[in-house]
């Protein structure tokens, strides 16, 4: 791996592998540059037949901020709707249809803490982008945003390896990955807080506040669990099943949001991790767009 510097910024030539463009935007010099030219490397030459060519910038917009704290008040006023619902008059299709609203303000909570944990939610109020990502992965599941942060960090460092967390290390079963998985982010030295906080909280709610027991399991506990297989299985076991090849889902925008806020994009993502989550899908054409036009240039001078 190595660079040069021209009229646009710094040219960073890499082998085609999220591997090193995952420890490439971890470092701080890249970090601080304004403009960023990534040339992914496809064969044993220098020469970019075909190429990706990706414009990178950090997002220091405000939008990250407003998506975040609709995401929040929509979580808090979508759970006091449904707690004070009478859920016996209630239809099949109305009960599904509110899981599925907390299912996936639910997982917002958890992609707001993410983007934070890279930055990319406030890169001008770091304070506040931690504060915001420490909040919303308390409220996820009275996790540690610490931890979380670590271990997600390793796995942009490390994947694959020994010490990716999130890989399944001999288990490639989806079961036995995703048991892994939850043990990963929320270890036993974290079961004292999890067990407690979520007690406590549903033990105030059902006896102080009156909510219906029926209630909250169905639109608290219930998409809690849901949330927390839709994230394993789009965003870690679908994208990470084959060993050294991250796969992204080619979905259309609107299936791609719904399944798990666009992280079927997920070779873009550990490529650019440091691009905000609303961001992955016009990446993604831009990247695919260049390979095309790559192609196109390398069949006439062939």
């Amino acid at each position: 791996m190595f660079g040069r510097t021209n009229r646009v910024g710094k040219v960073v030539y890499v082998e085609n592998s999220a591997l090193c463009l995952g420890a490439l935007f971890n470092s701080k010099n890249i970090q601080k540059s304004q403009h960023v030219v990534i040339l992914m490397k496809q064969d044993s030459s220098f020469l970019i037949k075909p190429s990706i060519v990706v414009h990178w910038y950090r997002d220091d917009s405000m939008i990250g901020f407003w998506l975040a704290i609709a995401i929040i008040i929509s979580w808090f006023a979508s759970l006091t709707f449904l707690l004070l619902e009478n859920s016996f008059s209630m239809s099949w299709l109305e009960i599904s249809v509110g899981i599925g609203i907390r299912v996936f303000l639910h997982t917002g909570l958890f992609i707001i803490a993410h983007d934070a944990m890279h930055n990319s939610l406030l890169p001008r109020y770091p304070r506040v982008n931690n504060l915001i990502g420490r909040f919303a992965v308390s409220l996820y599941a009275s996790l540690s945003y610490r931890h979380c942060q670590i271990n997600h960090s390793r796995h942009h460092r490390y994947p694959y390896q020994k010490q990716d967390p999130d890989f399944h290390h001999g288990y490639p079963h989806p079961i036995c990955w995703y048991v892994r998985f939850i043990y990963t982010y929320l270890p036993s030295s974290e079961f004292p807080r999890f067990f407690i906080s979520g007690g406590m909280t549903f033990f105030v709610l059902s006896t102080v506040a009156q909510v219906s027991p029926i209630n909250l399991l169905l639109f608290w506990i219930f998409p809690l669990l849901l949330s927390s297989i839709q994230l394993f299985f789009f965003g870690t076991y679908l994208p990470h099943r084959d060993r050294e090849l991250i796969r992204s889902s080619r979905y259309p925008v609107c299936w791609s949001l719904l399944t798990c806020y666009h992280f079927g994009y997920h070779e873009e993502h550990h490529c650019f991790p440091q691009i905000p989550w609303y961001r992955l899908p016009a990446l993604y054409r831009s990247s695919q767009k260049k390979i095309q036009e790559d192609r196109q240039i390398t069949k006439h001078t062939a």
